[in-house]
């Protein structure tokens, strides 16, 4: 499953930016969450980054472990395709 995103960074994490990141991943590896594209931004959020995600169980607890390490916060969106989305559509109509 497909997921967007959305991550702050607290700022106490700025300086030391890659001991996070070896954090996040090895996280990221023991939840069998892969990472498909990662943009840092400017604005609201830090950070945006498409995830592929085995159950939405999976995505909970990233979050939650993020936030309470207190690396910052993430807000998470299921991203469907179109297949599905159509699909849906057509189950919808039903």
């Amino acid at each position: 499953m497909k997921y967007v995103v959305l991550g702050s960074i607290n700022p106490k994490w700025s300086e030391a930016p890659d001991e996070r990141i070896r954090q996040v991943h090895a996280k990221l590896d023991q939840l069998g969450i892969s990472v498909e594209s990662a943009y840092y931004t400017q604005g609201e959020v830090d950070f945006v980054e498409v995830l592929d995600v085995p159950t939405p169980e999976a995505m909970l607890a990233l979050s939650l472990w993020y936030m309470t390490e207190g690396y910052g916060h993430l807000r998470s969106m299921p991203a469907f395709d179109m297949d599905t989305v159509q699909a849906a559509l057509v189950e919808a109509k039903r």
